[in-house]
């Protein structure tokens, strides 16, 4: 390990026996991938802090989405053995990438010559910002909680009729006195979106109305035909989290 880094460990391209991969070749060798999260739009400069070991491990490429982007890539310019900043390219340019909308999206770190070590990325708008030493702190991580449920399919679904206490599929699981009759209807996604049960002469229907990523239900309706109470709306919210990071101009 090579003192100097700034986290609990830094990034190395491996074996190092002066492997080279073109910009054209990259996707199909090593790579690193960081989601972030882009709340300012526009032209960003790309800072790598690395290391390189010798004139033949001192270049990489940074791509978007799985892609080696050209603005990006040959990025060079590190000293043998020490840790330092550069955004040159090997075309004589300064690393850019163009980020046109906010959101979410995949910035991706690929080698071009093994040996490198690599321990810091910054994208930043500041032209005239050059980093020194460890390099601004970190971006924090944010957890991004929001519902997002998924509407049932319209489709004529399949039909399983079960009488008695377990006959059919699937089982009629509910033990209640009396004579009844379980229907369950399945949507196109092979998930139950109703089940109804006659009992005594008196109906009762479960429909599902959404479910979540995870296929559960998300929120239900209940309606009784022949009982006291008429209907009544079951919903239960369901958080997805996902980690992300911020990238600030």
């Amino acid at each position: 390990m090579q003192a100097g880094y700034s986290g609990a460990a830094y990034l190395r391209a491996l074996p190092d026996v002066g492997e080279l991969l073109s910009a054209a070749a990259a996707g199909s060798g090593p790579q690193v991938n960081f989601p972030v999260a882009i709340e300012t739009t526009g032209t960003y400069t790309v800072w790598v802090r690395a290391m390189a070991a010798d004139g033949g491990s001192d270049s990489l490429h940074i791509g978007l989405d799985g892609q080696v982007v050209e603005t990006s890539d040959n990025l060079t310019g590190f000293a043998p053995n020490e840790w330092d900043w550069s955004r040159l390219t090997l075309d004589s340019g300064n690393a850019t990438l163009s980020l046109g909308s906010s959101g979410a999206y995949t910035l991706g770190l690929f080698m071009r010559e093994d040996g490198i070590r690599v321990d810091k990325l910054l994208l930043i708008t500041d032209t005239n910002y050059i980093p020194t030493g460890l390099g601004p702190a970190e971006s924090q991580q944010q957890t991004v909680t929001a519902t997002t449920p998924l509407t049932v399919v319209p489709c004529s679904g399949v039909v399983f009729p079960c009488k008695g206490a377990l006959a059919g599929v699937p089982p009629c699981h509910f033990r209640q006195p009396g004579a009844y009759l379980d229907t369950f209807t399945y949507d196109c996604h092979g998930r139950i979106n109703s089940h109804s049960r006659v009992i005594n002469g008196r109906t009762t229907t479960m429909t599902v109305n959404e479910f979540d990523q995870l296929d559960r239900p998300v929120s239900k309706a209940y309606n009784f035909v022949g009982w006291t109470a008429a209907s009544w709306v079951e919903k239960r919210p369901v958080s997805i989290a996902k980690a992300v990071v911020i990238i600030q101009p």
